[in-house]
């Protein structure tokens, strides 16, 4: 029975129970702005469930499940399954929350591709505390011409089909802005053809940040190109064992303070030639531990203003960096600010003499390597020695979110703030800040890595209080 509880502000709160789940239709068709439709406690059949509701940005429509919700992606008596979970079109103003949506037996069938929740033409949505796995397509798609789609500590996993989380349309038929996805975890596709994210050429002023991404049988992220619009931020992210690259870019945007380790190819790739270039920003990241380059700059001699400075790459038994040149230069980076990487393995086409890059000591630079521990040692080559210069777009925090030293801040992901690193430690979880106990939200027990390369001191915990940035160095 489907309850309707209305308010004497006449906001409704529209209670809904697995025995309600057939006529979810009536259901939403109650919805006004400032109602929410609450899914009460037990198991639901979801099969095709489409939403098409507009609240008011001070009275939005909350869609929320109680605890001890599951949501279930089932066959039909043919054998069948939906094309997806839920499916949101020509929405607006929708609060989305407490979401745990998974495929049942089958769903990493060969030929499976359901979807677990769609977007299509949207704006003003916020998705968060949502988690979806075992889906045979894609995780989350959000696509049309959408705008101001947020989605936060959230965790998408586990395809067989499909990329776990997708924005945009191919061939630019249609344009999402301000798309931000924060503090989420992405983890274990199973597909060659599919990244873990991929962003399409057309999707404006994104913002991705604060990730965590693990376990690709191809790339980490793609970002594809504004096409005219607004660049991108990718910024905070962790990026590892993925088997092809941990993140390839497509176009301007501002790649900054991310930390990428154990690819089976390059760390970082950037092409996309004739499709206007210019305005790339990567600066202060940590590329360690790829089977090809550390960093690969492609078509960069074809256009001009771009920037790779103060990161940190290492590589020592491959190449750290490839830049392409013509044939017939030698090297050749007028036109962009390449300066002062901290670099170990071999170069291609950079020139030390010409400031590009300084040499590290190596793994000796970080505190632990095979430890997922990219924090500065005591005594590395990362410290005071970025370049501070207004030009290579210094941001105001590191990965850990503690401020940077305007004056001497340190190459790479990290800003040095004492011996140990006071942030939370790289693992198979959610990313926070809880900088005092360090503690992670969850601790993932099933996906790629949970017994693959998973280094026990990386779960230790560290309960180290930030002590007011306290400057150490003369």
């Amino acid at each position: 029975m489907i309850v309707f509880l209305s308010s004497i502000l006449w906001a409704a709160d529209v209670d809904i129970s697995p025995e309600d789940a057939a006529d979810i239709d009536a259901a939403i068709t109650l919805l006004r702005p400032g109602d929410t439709l609450r899914f009460t406690g037990g198991t639901y059949d979801v099969w095709n469930w489409n939403f098409t509701l507009n609240g008011e940005e001070d009275n939005p429509i909350r869609i929320v499940a109680e605890e001890g919700c599951e949501f279930v992606i089932r066959t039909n008596e043919e054998g069948s399954y939906p094309s997806r979970g839920f499916y949101f079109s020509e929405s607006s103003f929708l609060e989305i929350e407490n979401i745990q949506l998974s495929g049942d037996e089958g769903w990493d069938g060969e030929d499976v591709s359901f979807e677990g929740m769609r977007f299509n033409v949207v704006s003003d949505i916020s998705v968060r505390n949502v988690k979806i796995k075992k889906t045979g397509g894609a995780s989350f798609v959000l696509t049309g011409d959408s705008t101001r789609v947020t989605v936060e500590s959230s965790s998408f996993s586990s395809t067989r089909n499909g990329t776990p989380v997708v924005a945009g349309c191919n061939n630019l038929s249609c344009y999402v802005s301000d798309f931000s996805f924060i503090k989420n975890l992405v983890h274990s596709n199973n597909n060659e053809n599919h990244d873990l994210i991929y962003i399409y050429d057309g999707v404006q002023n994104a913002t991705i940040s604060d990730n965590v991404l693990y376990g690709s049988v191809r790339n980490g992220i793609t970002m594809g190109h504004p096409d005219n619009g607004d660049p991108s931020y990718i910024e905070r992210n962790v990026i590892w064992n993925v088997d092809n690259a941990g993140f390839v870019g497509r176009g301007p945007m501002v790649v900054r303070n991310n930390i990428i380790f154990n690819t089976g190819g390059q760390g970082m790739y950037f092409s996309n030639p004739g499709t206007g270039y210019e305005g790339i920003v990567i600066s202060f990241n940590t590329v360690v531990k790829t089977g090809s380059y550390g960093v690969e700059l492609r078509n960069w001699h074809e256009v001009v203003g771009n920037v790779f400075s103060n990161n940190a790459v290492c590589n020592p038994v491959g190449t750290s960096v490839y830049f392409q040149i013509n044939e017939d230069m030698e090297t050749e980076t007028s036109g962009h600010t390449i300066y002062n990487n901290l670099l170990c393995g071999s170069v291609s086409n950079l020139s030390e003499t010409l400031g590009h890059f300084l040499l590290g000591y190596g793994y000796s630079d970080f505190i632990d390597v095979e430890g997922w521990n990219f924090y500065p040692s005591e005594d590395s080559m990362l410290l005071n020695t970025a370049d501070p210069s207004g030009e290579n777009f210094i941001p105001e925090i590191d990965f850990n979110g503690v401020p940077r030293d305007g004056a001497a801040p340190e190459i790479g992901a990290y800003e040095w703030d004492g011996a140990n690193n006071p942030g939370w430690q790289i693992r198979e979880g959610f990313k926070t800040y809880d900088l005092e106990s360090n503690v992670s939200e969850e601790v993932v027990s099933e996906g790629c890595c949970a017994n693959n390369d998973s280094p026990e001191k990386a779960l230790v915990l560290l309960p180290i209080l930030l002590l007011a940035h306290r400057r150490r160095r003369s």
